[in-house]
């Protein structure tokens, strides 16, 4: 049995789909790390450590329904500029959320 590299493996034709996170290069499938999906849940974190720490019940319905909104949003606008808005708005909420807890004093190292 012979020992394969696991960056030689070939996936098949019909698993890639545009946008699936794969592309296509030197006749080989590579795997694309999904940054993206790594910003949108860093912010998820940060918007649940926001809500947790925030004193007001004001405060905590505009973390929700920002959360909410943010959600319903790729949803409600399907497409390329959907995307890029939904992803925006997630990078906008985290640093809302990392300037929010920072505001009520806590150290984050």
């Amino acid at each position: 049995m012979s020992m394969v590299s696991p960056n030689c493996l070939r996936i098949p034709r019909r698993l890639l789909r545009p946008g699936a996170g794969f592309i296509l290069g030197q006749g080989w499938d590579r795997v694309q790390i999904p940054y993206n999906a790594i910003g949108i849940g860093i912010s998820f974190l940060l918007g649940i450590w926001a809500f947790i720490i925030t004193e007001t019940n004001g405060g905590r319905i505009f973390i929700a329904a920002a959360m909410f909104f943010l959600f319903i949003l790729r949803l409600l606008w399907p497409g390329r500029t959907g995307s890029l808005v939904w992803l925006i708005g997630w990078m906008l909420f985290g640093i809302g959320c990392l300037i929010a807890i920072r505001w009520h004093g806590v150290s984050i190292r």
